[in-house]
Protein backbone atom coordinates (compact mmCIF):
# COMPACT_ATOMS: atom_id res chain seq x y z
CA UNK A 1 0.00 0.00 0.00
CA UNK A 2 1.51 3.47 -0.81
CA UNK A 3 2.18 5.98 1.72
CA UNK A 4 -0.08 9.06 1.92
CA UNK A 5 1.63 11.86 0.47
CA UNK A 6 2.17 14.32 3.16
CA UNK A 7 5.89 16.47 3.73
CA UNK A 8 6.94 13.85 6.56
CA UNK A 9 6.20 11.18 3.90
CA UNK A 10 8.08 12.64 1.50
CA UNK A 11 11.27 13.78 3.51
CA UNK A 12 11.53 10.52 4.12
CA UNK A 13 11.19 8.80 1.28
CA UNK A 14 13.86 11.54 -0.09
CA UNK A 15 16.38 9.98 3.14
CA UNK A 16 15.72 7.09 1.97
CA UNK A 17 16.66 7.75 -1.83
CA UNK A 18 19.92 9.56 -1.29
CA UNK A 19 20.86 6.96 1.60
CA UNK A 20 20.43 4.51 -1.47
CA UNK A 21 22.62 6.62 -3.58
CA UNK A 22 25.30 6.84 -0.87
CA UNK A 23 25.47 3.06 -0.88
CA UNK A 24 25.73 2.48 -4.50
CA UNK A 25 27.97 5.35 -5.32
CA UNK A 26 30.92 3.58 -2.27
CA UNK A 27 30.25 0.69 -3.97
CA UNK A 28 31.63 2.12 -7.21
CA UNK A 29 34.43 3.64 -5.13
CA UNK A 30 36.21 -0.14 -6.03
CA UNK A 31 35.49 -0.02 -9.76
CA UNK A 32 38.41 -0.18 -11.80
CA UNK A 33 37.97 2.49 -14.02
CA UNK A 34 39.13 6.11 -12.91
CA UNK A 35 36.58 8.08 -14.36
CA UNK A 36 34.11 6.16 -12.83
CA UNK A 37 35.45 6.11 -9.01
CA UNK A 38 35.79 9.95 -9.76
CA UNK A 39 32.47 9.97 -10.30
CA UNK A 40 31.35 8.28 -7.54
CA UNK A 41 33.51 10.47 -5.33
CA UNK A 42 31.69 13.23 -6.58
CA UNK A 43 28.29 11.65 -6.20
CA UNK A 44 29.06 11.06 -2.71
CA UNK A 45 29.77 14.70 -1.67
CA UNK A 46 26.92 15.53 -3.32
CA UNK A 47 24.52 12.91 -2.04
CA UNK A 48 25.80 13.34 1.94
CA UNK A 49 25.98 17.27 1.54
CA UNK A 50 21.97 16.98 0.40
CA UNK A 51 21.52 14.27 3.41
CA UNK A 52 22.94 16.39 5.69
CA UNK A 53 20.78 19.74 4.56
CA UNK A 54 17.82 17.35 4.68
CA UNK A 55 18.25 16.18 8.34
CA UNK A 56 19.45 19.77 9.83
CA UNK A 57 16.15 20.88 8.09
CA UNK A 58 13.86 18.28 9.11
CA UNK A 59 15.74 18.78 12.57
CA UNK A 60 14.89 22.46 12.55
CA UNK A 61 11.16 22.26 11.85
CA UNK A 62 10.40 19.41 14.44
CA UNK A 63 12.19 22.05 16.81
CA UNK A 64 10.51 25.11 15.31
CA UNK A 65 6.93 22.77 15.44
CA UNK A 66 7.25 21.74 19.04
CA UNK A 67 7.63 25.76 20.14
CA UNK A 68 5.08 27.25 18.33
CA UNK A 69 2.52 24.83 19.88
CA UNK A 70 3.80 26.19 23.36
CA UNK A 71 3.09 29.73 22.22
CA UNK A 72 -0.43 31.18 21.34
CA UNK A 73 -0.57 33.14 18.34
CA UNK A 74 -0.43 36.69 19.22
CA UNK A 75 -2.88 39.47 18.15
CA UNK A 76 -2.73 40.60 14.32
CA UNK A 77 0.39 38.40 13.67
CA UNK A 78 -0.12 35.56 10.77
CA UNK A 79 -0.95 31.85 11.96
CA UNK A 80 1.54 29.77 13.63
CA UNK A 81 0.62 26.42 11.24
CA UNK A 82 3.46 25.50 8.71
CA UNK A 83 2.38 24.38 6.13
Amino acid sequence: MPMKATRNNDIARAGTALRKALKTSEALLQDPDPQTRLRAVHALAQAAGVLLRLAETSDLERRLEALETLLPPRKGDATWKVV
